[in-house]
């Protein structure tokens, strides 16, 4: 009976470590926003930490991208 306890002990040690190895990996999000604006519309963009300002002929629009939030979209006078 104790020879049981002990392989039964061993094998659950056993299976502890391997699924602890067998990590799933996470599936990539997929990272969309839409700004309504088009490609030939953005003059130039920015990076600055995790801000990223967008410049176009009539607005300039601020994003945090690590919450994925516009902080400021302003028109631009000209």
């Amino acid at each position: 009976m104790g020879i049981v306890l002990v392989l039964l002990f061993l094998g659950l040690i056993g299976g502890l470590i391997w699924k602890a190895n067998q990590k799933a990996k996470a599936p990539k999000p997929e990272v969309t926003m839409d700004f309504g604006l088009s490609q030939s519309q953005v003059k130039q963009m920015v990076l600055n930490g995790n801000t990223l300002a967008v410049t176009t002929d009539t607005e300039l629009v601020v994003i945090d991208v690590s919450k994925r939030v516009v902080l400021m979209r302003t028109a631009i006078k000209p």
